[in-house]
């Protein structure tokens, strides 16, 4: 049971998904077409994920159900990275790569191939808050990673990650579907 909420004044001055994707061209260098918005929901909350929401490390630690789109047949890949790290005033090693699973049939991704698993936000304290973005793309066809799957954090595999060369590099369709929320450490006030 997925419950909406009404927006808030303050909610409202949230820029659109459309308007972050926009921002953040080392994301999503082209979004020229509008994409449907990923619903996402973590564990512990009866509320679907609106664009912009803010939302603490501690809650998003497990992976959260994700619906979007599908088309009978067709693949996905699905990818979460953080274009703020270590922060937006230095994103040194920005794009940061919290989940990357590819060859998703509809929208079972667990039965996809897991590239990167998936590792909760998590940004440094005094960093303020981090955008945390989920792309999914539709894929042409099966695809075969350079990438192979990588278990735990290992980060020398996750900082600099590149959804946009990701994309051009494994053939990728269209972008179809994106979200994201915003984090910040608890004691990074």
């Amino acid at each position: 049971v997925l419950l909406f909420f009404p927006m808030t004044e303050a909610r409202s001055k949230t820029p659109s998904l459309h308007e972050v994707l926009k921002s953040a061209p080392a994301v999503v260098p082209d979004v020229s077409r509008n994409v449907d918005v990923t619903n996402i929901m973590y564990a512990g909350s009866n509320q679907r994920l609106s664009p912009g929401d803010k939302l603490s490390p501690q809650n998003v630690s497990r992976k959260p159900t994700i619906l979007w789109p599908t088309k009978q047949n067709c693949l996905y890949t699905l990818m979460m990275v953080d274009p703020d790290a270590p922060s937006r005033e230095d994103p040194s090693k920005g794009q940061w790569s919290h989940w990357l699973v590819v060859n998703i049939p509809g929208h079972r991704i667990t039965e996809g191939n897991v590239i990167r698993e998936y590792a909760g936000a998590a940004p440094p304290s005094g960093t303020g808050p981090h955008r945390y973005c989920f792309l999914v793309y539709e894929q042409k066809g099966k695809i075969e990673p350079k990438d192979k799957h990588q278990t735990g954090s290992q980060n020398k595999h996750r900082s600099n990650f590149s959804a946009p060369k990701f994309a051009e590099e494994n053939d990728l369709g269209p972008l179809i579907s994106a979200n994201y929320f915003l984090a910040e450490h608890a004691r990074g006030r």
